[in-house]
């Protein structure tokens, strides 16, 4: 398939299916950033960072890692045990957050 023809199924085919709620937003006009963002990571994931890495000892990020998971466990516990009629409200979030901040600390307590 020649770059042409790709182009116009995109343009004809697939550019009037999009989302037009989302017409206006950042990064949400083109395909033109989701591809530079795409290409700088791939740039990133395979040649600036084992470049960057090469003489470096791997960060521990076993601490991170776990308060990140715990976090998302809370989100994902309030999202599925909300109501269908309602979205999660301001209340569920500082729930979940408040949660959060008490593993954070017995986990830091747990390091002493």
């Amino acid at each position: 398939m020649s770059l042409a023809a790709l182009t116009d199924y995109y343009n004809n085919d697939l550019w009037p299916l999009r989302d037009r709620r989302l017409d206006g937003w950042l990064m949400m006009d083109s395909i033109a950033p989701t591809l530079v963002a795409s290409s700088a990571y791939v740039a990133c994931a395979t040649v600036v960072g084992p470049w960057f890495m090469r003489d470096r000892r791997p960060y521990d990020l076993k601490a991170v890692m776990q308060v990140y998971n715990l976090f998302q466990v809370r989100v994902v516990v309030v999202a599925a045990t909300a109501d269908d009629d309602d979205d999660v409200t301001t209340l569920d979030v500082l729930v979940v957050f408040a949660a959060v901040i008490v593993e954070i600390v017995f986990f830091l307590l747990l390091l002493l």
